[in-house]
């Protein structure tokens, strides 16, 4: 079992964690044919393509362009993305800005003359506005002809939430001149909601039934109350076939229902300086240990025990496979089944 750790250990932690979501669509203006494809805009904001020095785009081959509407008195150019929010969410919207000296801005910026802000807006179910985050991105004080890797702007969505939108706005106070480019912008909110013991994330599997139901899995269905004696099916699949027809081990292990394990590794779940229980893939055999058979997967049927109560069982299926994510091995989500 300690060779099992060390190598669950080492690819896992090699592997790494993935990175956050971007939740805009088009969110560097190169995707979808270019420009603000994806995007609300109004006022004076366009897409532009590549035409250095003026238009010289971060990265690919497009970026927005923002300049003032001229009408006297304060107007407001932008551009801007909504999606659905709840309250209690925190997003982070961050994003690169540039300063052409060929057309630049003038004065002292906010509240006299231009200036540009990234700004997160939340809205109740009336459209009406009831909270926000802001962040000056750019105004005459920037530095010219150099990309400016702004400081990202968080803000917490308040009681009554229902959307929210990433925003980038140009701000022109009376008739001043001057632009701004803006390149790479970046808007993320809180993860999907995702299984309470996330695994690799490869193609296997993990489901369970109580007392004869059908096996089910996800959030909200990877934790189940048992009580002594009752009927256990875990089922282990691999729901894209990659993994069809491949060995499996079914790892188990006991834990006190009031501290619930933490990764000893990402995607792993287990306490290897406790017992950790083999419930399937091992044992002589003159056919082999079982398969992930095609389809719905194998199954494997237990009694939950009893005299356990505050107890709870972490159960997990794990294949190697050198085609794995991590390159040795892939772990399904974990179960964690309570004793009653």
């Amino acid at each position: 079992m300690k060779i099992l750790a060390t190598l669950l250990a080492g690819a896992a932690l090699a592997h790494g964690l993935s990175a956050q979501t971007n939740l805009l669509t088009n969110g560097d203006f190169d995707q979808l044919g270019g420009g603000l494809a994806g995007w609300g805009a109004f006022g004076n904001a366009y897409g532009e393509p590549s035409a250095p020095p003026a238009i010289d785009p971060r990265s690919g081959t497009h970026l927005a362009k923002m300049f003032g509407n001229f009408s006297g008195g304060f107007n407001v150019s932008g551009i801007f993305q909504s999606f659905p929010a709840a309250a209690g969410e925190t997003y982070t919207l961050d994003c690169w800005s540039r300063h052409y000296s060929g057309d630049p801005m003038v004065g002292t910026g906010a509240p006299n003359s231009n200036w540009v802000v990234q700004k997160i807006a939340f809205f109740d179910a009336g459209g009406n506005e009831i909270g926000a985050g802001e962040g000056t991105i750019c105004d005459a004080t920037s530095p010219t002809d150099v990309w400016i890797d702004n400081a990202p702007v968080s803000a917490t969505a308040p009681t009554g939430t229902a959307s929210v939108q990433a925003l980038i706005l140009y701000l022109q106070p009376n008739f001043d001149g001057g632009a701004v480019l803006i390149d790479d912008v970046e808007f993320f909110g809180p993860p999907p909601a995702g299984p309470t013991y996330p695994g690799t994330g490869d193609d296997v599997e993990l489901a369970t039934a109580v007392g004869g139901g059908a096996p089910s899995t996800g959030q909200g269905n990877d934790v189940k109350a048992a009580n002594g004696g009752q009927l256990l099916e875990v089922n282990i699949s691999s729901p894209n076939g990659g993994y069809d027809l491949a060995p499996y081990w079914l790892l188990a292990q006991v834990f006190s229902t009031a501290t619930p394990p933490v990764a000893s590794t990402p995607g792993v779940y287990f306490d290897f300086n406790q017992p950790v229980l083999i419930l399937a893939g091992f044992g002589p055999s003159p056919v082999g240990g079982p398969v992930i058979a095609p389809g719905n997967g194998s199954s494997n049927y237990y009694l939950a025990p009893a005299g356990l109560a505050g107890s709870s069982i972490m159960l997990q299926g794990l294949v190697f496979s050198t085609g794995a994510s991590n390159g040795i091995f892939a772990m399904t989500d974990g179960h964690e089944i309570q004793l009653n």
